[in-house]
């Protein structure tokens, strides 16, 4: 449910920064975690959802400019580098952050 939310914010631009950012927080430490799960289908899916929040739209850019006139390609693009700067910021805290980055460095490693 928050995947959807997070993606319906992305994609309409009807929500509030502050709105955004509340969910890419609860995103990061709610549903990134699960791509650690032991039950294969969640974390494939857990994967699935990352790829296209975060990665995709980072790989899209690539090393180009970003076209700030696509409104859409300019808020998947910032909610990526969001959500991977509140990975990192709670990467010094001790606790559930920790699976934050735990989670990240896994997906990663099945992503590549």
């Amino acid at each position: 449910a928050i995947s959807n939310l997070l993606k319906k914010c992305h994609y309409s631009g009807h929500c509030s920064d502050e709105t955004a950012v509340i969910l890419e927080h609860a995103w990061s430490s709610a549903v990134l975690p699960l791509i650690l799960d032991p039950e294969t289908t969640c974390a494939a899916k857990t994967l699935e959802i990352l790829s296209s929040i975060v990665i995709d739209p980072l790989v899209e850019v690539g090393g180009n400019e970003v076209n700030w006139q696509d409104e859409n390609k300019k808020r998947r693009y910032l909610t990526a580098w969001r959500i991977l700067a509140h990975v990192s910021e709670n990467s010094r805290q001790e606790g559930a952050a920790r699976g934050e980055t735990g989670s990240l460095k896994a997906a990663l490693k099945k992503t590549v």
